[in-house]
């Protein structure tokens, strides 16, 4: 198996990787990835010198993209030409500014005859204007949050194989936001960056393979990949509802152990992860036609929120009009969650507050959060259930 970076990124849950690369199904793009891959293509035609103005680039690089997506039987998602032409705008390509859609492969580890093979397509790579770096390699993304290049390995991983490629010691990284018009972040690589990368790209495609192996052995393919839904990828997963939970009504019986817990905590997230999914496409069908979704006695519409700010001028001024209105302006006023917590700066504590009158109510609810204990809390929970049995 040929490895990419995207392939890597998707063992971060096993049971994906498993339909996408193993059983080989083809997912439809999301609408931000087929936006993506509509914007990167219109940057490369520009850069080569196939089209010469953003508009050009985008409409060829949307048929292209659009006619990859249909020979894969799906229909493309609508894309909104005027936010490509824009993102492309952005990404301020010239023609020949560098060596774009560079393509590679190499042996991660060059040792080893049957190491495993990584391959990539750089956007965009060239000299470096002075003396500090070898190559600058530039990365665009339509991202809506922009990150750090060192929050992955994806740039790493082209830093090493541009070093393997031109000799370069140290690689500049860029990450182009091309949805704000000036952000960027980078990092210097060097040789001990790179390796990181590297080495991490090596282990993995190992796990991979020993896995690969194992499964043509006869072993479990539901063992060998298992579900991961905390890794959060379920919601941009089109295999979520074929997941071993899906449709299995005795999930939903009596907790005996952690582990029954466990798979049913695992089954609520990929639930939730397929309910966000279809509320998306029902949000999209909503914006375009502008009616509502009527089943029965629900509906599906928008529903419009509103929420006043004020600025310190603007609340004197409401505080003097009470006060001229003979209303006790601190019968109107509350401290909520976020000006408590303004206090507690100011040496407002709970106790402080307790002293001068206040009154704390606490309201017990269960949802999912970032969790605190991990591993050990886990650890501690099954050792109870042992117990207990």
């Amino acid at each position: 198996m040929i490895f990419s970076y995207s392939r890597l990124k998707t063992f971060d849950c096993p049971r994906r990787f498993y339909h996408k690369y193993v059983l080989r199904k083809k997912e439809p793009s999301g609408p931000a990835a087929f936006l993506g891959k509509v914007v990167h293509g219109a940057i490369e035609r520009i850069i080569s010198g196939k089209d010469n103005n953003e508009k050009d680039a985008v409409q060829k690089s949307l048929e292209i993209m659009q006619e990859e997506e249909r020979e894969n039987g799906f229909e493309p998602p609508e894309v909104n030409i005027g936010e490509a032409i824009a993102l492309t705008r952005n990404a301020k390509a010239k023609k020949h500014m560098g060596k774009a859609e560079e393509h590679f492969e190499l042996p991660l580890d060059p040792n080893n005859l049957f190491s495993p093979i990584l391959q990539g397509y750089i956007d965009l790579y060239n000299n470096s204007p002075n003396n500090i770096y070898d190559v600058v390699l530039t990365d665009w993304k339509t991202n809506r949050s922009p990150y750090h290049p060192l929050d992955n390995h994806q740039l790493g991983l082209y830093a090493w194989a541009l070093s393997k490629l031109t000799g370069a010691e140290k690689v500049l990284g860029i990450l182009r936001f091309v949805r704000y018009k000036e952000t960027k972040e980078a990092h210097l690589y060097t040789a001990k960056d790179m390796e990181t990368a590297r080495k991490w790209a090596l282990d993995r495609a190992n796990i991979i393979e020993l896995k690969l192996v194992q499964l043509e052995a006869g072993k479990d393919p539901e063992k060998l990949f298992p579900e991961k839904p905390e890794s959060g990828l379920c919601r941009y997963c089109s295999f979520t509802g074929v997941c071993s939970g899906s449709g299995n009504n005795n999930m939903l019986g009596e907790i005996k152990t952690y582990e029954d817990a466990v798979k049913i905590a695992a089954r609520s997230l990929q639930l939730k992860a397929e309910l966000d999914r279809l509320q998306e496409i029902l949000k999209d069908y909503c914006q375009k036609t502008g009616s509502p979704i009527v089943v029965g006695q629900q509906q599906y519409s928008q529903s419009l929120s509103t929420r006043w700010t004020f600025t310190k001028i603007s609340k004197k001024a409401i505080f003097d009009e009470l006060t001229a209105k003979k209303i006790d302006p601190l019968s109107v006023f509350t401290l909520g969650s976020n000006e408590i917590k303004t206090l507690n700066k100011y040496g407002f504590d709970d106790n402080k507050l307790k002293e001068i009158g206040g009154k704390k109510k606490t309201t017990e609810s269960y949802r999912w959060k970032k969790a605190e204990g991990g591993k050990k809390d886990a650890v501690k929970s099954q050792k109870k259930d042992k117990k207990a049995s």
